[in-house]
């Protein structure tokens, strides 16, 4: 494993902290023959570390986020003479509730955690419901929220600890967004999309505030493809769900799901 080549391939530096994190900890667990997780990570971030390490002598790997859809989990390396099902993440799992948060969504408890001054890496999948939300973490921030959270978005909140099989798990909500564009570059999509002018969303892409498929990209010129999703900081994210024929005009069709 190249270190330091894999982590200058990286363009930022949350991007090389996620990454240079995930090494150190297979490393650790190959060295000293003991479990080491990382951090919860984006899928980005979990094919970057999984990639790299898969041939390190003596350690294997699962991917734990509290759910088997989760979608940021945590890496747990672990020596090759122990068994997976003997393997186990240290995850805990949170609900928040309280009457008038119908109308709040996944920013808004995002941001009221972090508000606290927690980190996001400490933080899994946010699974929201009508009077609240659930939150998986880490467990050593659970008894700091628990403590400490008493307002999301103006709206007193109780916090609890619930158990696994006390997960809402639900599909996604998502309003579908048809319509054409000239080209599949990332600007001319991601306008149709979000619904803002393709010159607000160049100023986004160069401030690196957009991802596609959870890779930060700079350049509004980059070419999208079907499946791809593309998430733009604070304004959540979208999915090219179809593309589709070519108009007379020879703009391209496409169906967009935009995640709620």
């Amino acid at each position: 494993m190249d270190r330091e080549k894999i982590l200058n391939l990286l363009d930022n530096d949350v991007d090389k902290m996620a990454v240079a994190h995930g090494l150190d900890c297979a490393q650790m667990a190959a060295d000293k023959n003991m479990i080491k997780e990382t951090n919860f990570l984006d899928p980005y971030h979990q094919e970057i570390i999984t990639k790299a390490t898969k041939d390190i002598f003596g350690v294997r790997y699962i991917l734990e986020g509290g759910y088997p859809e989760s979608e940021r989990k945590k890496i747990i390396f672990y020596p090759d003479f122990l068994k997976a099902e003997d393997v186990e993440g240290e995850i805990a799992y949170l609900e928040i509730t309280g009457a008038g948060l119908e109308k709040c969504n996944h920013r808004d408890y995002l941001g009221a955690i972090l508000g606290l001054g927690l980190k996001r890496e400490k933080i899994g999948d946010i699974i929201v419901f009508d009077q609240g939300c659930q939150v998986i973490v880490s467990p050593d921030i659970a008894t700091f929220i628990l403590a400490n959270l008493t307002k999301v978005k103006n709206v007193t909140v109780q916090v609890k600890e619930i158990y696994p099989h006390q997960l809402k798990i639900t599909e996604s909500k998502v309003k579908e967004i048809t319509g054409t564009v000239a080209s599949l570059r990332l600007d001319a999509v991601a306008s149709l999309g979000f619904g803002i002018s393709r010159t607000k969303v160049v100023a986004l892409i160069k401030g690196e505030k957009v991802k596609v498929s959870y890779k930060p990209i700079n350049n509004p010129s980059y070419t999208v493809k079907e499946g791809e999703i593309i998430s733009i900081r604070g304004r959540g994210r979208i999915e090219i769900a179809e593309v589709g024929n070519l108009t007379k005009k020879n703009r391209i069709h496409l169906k967009i799901k935009k995640y709620l």
